[in-house]
């Protein structure tokens, strides 16, 4: 199974992220593809997120505006 299967993010975190997203100028869903994929590649080097969706948010705040 994926690890990408096994991370769970709460409504909460979506919504928070959704708005993040739209003001950078982003596509949520784009950023939240880009994000299971760094979250996959840290769970691989044995660093999984502890509250995915804290991390996902955390994350969503780190990225550049695309304008």
């Amino acid at each position: 199974m994926p690890v990408t299967a096994t991370l769970k993010l709460p409504e909460c975190a979506d919504e928070q992220a959704w708005e993040i997203a739209r003001g950078l100028g982003w596509d949520y869903h784009v950023l939240r593809k880009k994000w299971l994929a760094f979250a996959q590649a840290e769970t691989a080097k044995g660093n999984p997120p502890q509250k995915a969706g804290a991390a996902f948010v955390r994350w969503a705040k780190t990225q550049e505006k695309l304008r």
